[in-house]
This record gives structure tokens, C-alpha cells and sequence, in this order.
């Protein structure tokens, strides 16, 4: 029971977190498969219908209103874990207060990201190196696409803290889905028949709308004890202040990572290589999308779980999940390794493909994000917003600093090559310090380097075992045809790295202890 639920009369809410992990992530993939997949078919449509430079200019423009996003200061996250002490304690009142506040600033922000972004569009030209196409008016995709940005804080955005603080993500992923399938199919449909950049863009404000609209409406059907009403107290709003402030950082950290390669890629190279660029780091950005899923379906109640539950217990829920995931990553790092090339090729052609350097990257990059991904959730559960600010800061200062300077001199592979330095020193052994500081405790933190140090070390072993076994098949051999290269590598890249990992891993305390919650699991 947590403290502070008097006023209920000591009845706290527990929710069935299995249930809804299991609930939002099978609900999550089957959002992936359609947010993900189909688009990846409108993106090949688009470059070959109309052009990779059109892509890129996509890319981009997304690229600089996620940087004016920051506008939104991470209030999301805030709200929501602001909102799970009042549901454990049926404090309806508190959470009406919270989604009043909550939907007052988000009308602030969005008309603040509206005159922002129209303040910097004259200079939007100024973004692309070389040149770029001339039937289409830049200004008008970048006022669409500031539109769609806008839409998503001034049509009910706020209502998905509702959902979130649940644990309800297989509703915000099935209202995703609907709105997505309809937009893409129309893309298509456009891009078959009347290839057209203008039809094809203003599509997205409008389904954009239609998401928040359909959301408003399911909120209000599932908690209709829930309204926009009343004042949260002087102390909530400085706690929220104080967690916004951490959260902010952390967005401009989160931006500096993604967001700003593309328009350095921009600046100094070309359209032609952001749209290169964003081929590969669209697969990237799927794969990832869908490990996300874990972590957004388990924080809600995990949130729930740091408040009725011990340090100690929720350190080895910790050390299970997090042996589980990092087995996960470490196979899908071996196949993103063996298999980007052939499927690029097939994909794209030759013409548009990085060499196995800058893949290498790449695949290290993904590995660097997922390696501190578990120990996260309790990070955002346990609400350490400010406590992080410092890893944020220097984060986003070193990964701009060395993506500005390495970009100039090793290209496309300086911004990769700065990300990952960020990512190990600041993201994760920094960040990884205040969470058991300030929640695990400090004594816990060298045994926790030790085990991602050693999952690091599986994943190159791995890594490196596959690709000289597929080089000396293909050579001893003599295979040449791509698709067969792609199916032989990929059964190679699932079976050979499991059987490392569980020579290295079956006799650690993590992995009986995860094996034990899948048995427990499985046989509910």
C-alpha cells in the first residue's frame, strides 16, 4: 500500500501488470507491423516514383520540427508518472486536476511551436546543401508538415496520460493502427496513380487530427469519471516544474541523437545521402520501435510496482528482464550485421547502399541504445527526471560537438561514430550511475557494469563467429544469388548466436532468474 492514500480510506489500486504488459505489447506489434512495414512500402514507392531527394526533404523537415518539439518539455512523461500515486489511491479528483493542467499547456505549447516554426521558415533553404527539387515550393511541405506537429498539442494530445499512467498502450496502438493503415493505403494509391509530393504530404495533418479525435473519444468511453477540471496544488505543479526541467534536457539529448544528423547530413553533404542515411536508419528505427514496446508497455506498471513494492525486489525484476532483452538485442544486432547489405541491395540497388564500415556502425549504434534500456524503466518509473539532467547535458553537448567536427572529416560515418562515444560514456555509464544512485543503490552499480560489459563482449564474439562462417560458406561455395544469401544468412544469424549466448549465459543467476519468470509466465 502506498502512503499518502488516507483519503481513500487505505484502499490503494494494484494494477494486473502482466496482463497489461502482455496486453499493450501484442497490441504494440501489431501497430509496428502496420506504422512500420507499410510505410516502408510508401517509402519505396516514393523514391521510385518520384525521387530519394523527395525522401530526403521528408527526412529533414521531420528532423527540424522534432527539434521544435522540444517546446513540449517532456511534460508527457511528467503528468503521466505524476498520475500513478493518484490511481493507486482512486484520487479521481487529483488526476480531473492534472488532465486540466495538463491540456493548458499543451494549447500553450502547440501555438508556440505554430509561431517558432513559422519565424524560421524563410530560412528553410538554408538546411540543404546543393541542390534540391524545383517543382515543388519548399515553404509549402514545411508549413504542412508544421501542421501536422501543431495538431498533435492543440487536438486532445494531453488524453493519452490517461492511457499511459493505465498501462492502457494496446488502445493508443490500435487507434494508431486504424488511422495509419488508412493513410498509408491512400498514399499509395497517390503515389501509383498520381504521383504527386503535395497530395502525398497533406494527408498527414489530416489523419494526425483524426488520431487525436478517435483518441478523445475512447478516453472519455473508458474513464468517464475523468474530466478537465480543477487546480492541482502549489506543491504538485513545483514537483511537475522540477521533473519538466530534467525532461527537457533529456528531449534535447534525445534530439541531438536522431534528429540532428540528418540536417548536419543535410548541411554539409546532400539530400541524396540523408535519404541514403534514412533508408538504413529506417530499418534501425523499426527494430527499435518495436523493442520500445517493452519498455512502454512495462513502465506503468512498473510505476505502479515502485510504489507498493521493495528496492530490493524491484532490482531483481531488474536484472531478469534485462538479461531477456539483452539476449534479444544481441541476436537482432547479429542479423542487423549480416543481413542490412543483402537486403539493401534488393531493396534499393548498389547505388544506394554505405559499405560494410559505416553498417558496422550502425549496428553498433543500435546496440548502444538498447543496452541501457531496461534499467530506464525504473529510471522514469521512480520519476528521476531531475536527477538525470547533468547525463542529458552532456550528452547532447558532446554528441553535437563530435558529430559538427567528425562529420567534416570522416562524413557520414563521423556522426555515426560520434553518436556511439555519447551514447557509452554519457547515456549509459553515467546515466547508469544515477539510477542506482538515487534508486538501486550505489553499491549495486559495478556488478551491473560488469554484466552489460559482458553482454557486450557476446554480442562482438557472436557478432564476428556468424560473419566469418557466412563468409567461408559463401566463398567455399561459390553463392552469388542475393535472395538465397539473405534466407541461408538469416536462419545462420537466429540459431548460431543462441547457442553462444546460452554457453555464456545458462549458469548466471540472470538467466535462471528470467528462464523462471518465462516458465511462470507461459504456464498462467
Amino acid at each position: 500500500m502506498t502512503e499518502g492514500c488516507i483519503m481513500n480510506e487505505g484502499k490503494s489500486v494494484k494494477l494486473d501488470k502482466t496482463k497489461n504488459t502482455i496486453r499493450g505489447i501484442i497490441a504494440g506489434l501489431l501497430n509496428k507491423v502496420i506504422t512500420l512495414l507499410i510505410p516502408f512500402v510508401v517509402r519505396t514507392l516514393l523514391i521510385q516514383k518520384i525521387g530519394i531527394e523527395y525522401a530526403g526533404i521528408n527526412s529533414l523537415f521531420t528532423s527540424i520540427l522534432n527539434v521544435l518539439n522540444l517546446a513540449e518539455l517532456g511534460f508527457a512523461s511528467a503528468v503521466v508518472y505524476s498520475m500513478y500515486k493518484p490511481i493507486a489511491c482512486k484520487d479521481d479528483r487529483t488526476i480531473c486536476a492534472l488532465l486540466n493542467f495538463y491540456r493548458k499547456i499543451y494549447t500553450v505549447i502547440g501555438w508556440s511551436i505554430f509561431a517558432i516554426g513559422l519565424f524560421i521558415m524563410p530560412f528553410i533553404h538554408c538546411f540543404i546543401n546543393g541542390e534540391y527539387p524545383k517543382d515543388i515550393n519548399l515553404y509549402i511541405i514545411y508549413f504542412v508538415f508544421l501542421l501536422n506537429t501543431v495538431s498533435t498539442y492543440l487536438f486532445y494530445g494531453y488524453k493519452n496520460s490517461v492511457l499511459n499512467a493505465y498501462q492502457r498502450i494496446d488502445v493508443i496502438s490500435n487507434i494508431s493502427s486504424i488511422t495509419t493503415l488508412i493513410l498509408n493505403f491512400s498514399q499509395i494509391l497517390i503515389l501509383l496513380f498520381v504521383p504527386n509530393f503535395y497530395l502525398y504530404v497533406i494527408l498527414i495533418p489530416i489523419f494526425t487530427l483524426a488520431n487525436g479525435l478517435i483518441t478523445s473519444y475512447q478516453v472519455d468511453k473508458l474513464f468517464p469519471q475523468y474530466r478537465c477540471i480543477g487546480m492541482i496544488s502549489a506543491e504538485m505543479k513545483a514537483d511537475i516544474k522540477k521533473k519538466v526541467t530534467g525532461l527537457m534536457i533529456q528531449k534535447l539529448c534525445v534530439a541531438s541523437r536522431n534528429t540532428f544528423s540528418s540536417i548536419f547530413i543535410s548541411v554539409f553533404i546532400s539530400l541524396v545521402v540523408v535519404g541514403i542515411y534514412n533508408n538504413y536508419f529506417m530499418i534501425i528505427n523499426a527494430i527499435t520501435s518495436i523493442f520500445t514496446l517493452v519498455p512502454a508497455a512495462m513502465v506503468g506498471g512498473i510505476g505502479n510496482n515502485v510504489q507498493i513494492s521493495t528496492v530490493e525486489e524491484n532490482h531483481n525484476a531488474m536484472k531478469k528482464f534485462n538479461c531477456m532483452y539483452m539476449w534479444l538485442s544481441t541476436i537482432v544486432a547479429v542479423c542487423l550485421f549480416l543481413l542490412f547489405q543483402p537486403f539493401m541491395e534488393i531493396w534499393m540497388g548498389k547505388e544506394y547502399m554505405f559499405d560494410m564500415t559505416t553498417v558496422g556502425l550502425f549496428v553498433i549504434y543500435f546496440y548502444m541504445l538498447k543496452i541501457g534500456d531496461i534499467r530506464s524503466i525504473w529510471l522514469d518509473a521512480a520519476g528521476l527526471y531531475w536527477e538525470i539532467k547533468w547525463r542529458a547535458i552532456w550528452e547532447a553537448v558532446l554528441n553535437l560537438v563530435l558529430s559538427f567536427v567528425l562529420i567534416q572529416v570522416l562524413g557520414i560515418n563521423g556522426v555515426l561514430i560520434g553518436t556511439i562515444i555519447s551514447l557509452f560514456t554519457i547515456n549509459f555509464l553515467y546515466g547508469s550511475s544515477i539510477t542506482f544512485k538515487y534508486y538501486f543503490g550505489y553499491d549495486k552499480l559495478k556488478s551491473y557494469y560488469i554484466t552489460q560489459m559482458f553482454h557486450i563482449f557476446i554480442m562482438f564474439i557472436s557478432a564476428l563467429s556468424v560473419y566469418y562462417l557466412c563468409n567461408l560458406l559463401e566463398s567455399f561455395f561459390n553463392i552469388t544469388n542475393i535472395w538465397f544469401v539473405l534466407i541461408y544468412r538469416l536462419f545462420i544469424c537466429i540459431s548460431m548466436p543462441n547457442v553462444i549466448l546460452y554457453l555464456f549465459l545458462h549458469k548466471t543467476d540472470d538467466y535462471e532468474l528470467g528462464v523462471k519468470w518465462l516458465k511462470m509466465f507461459f504456464l498462467r
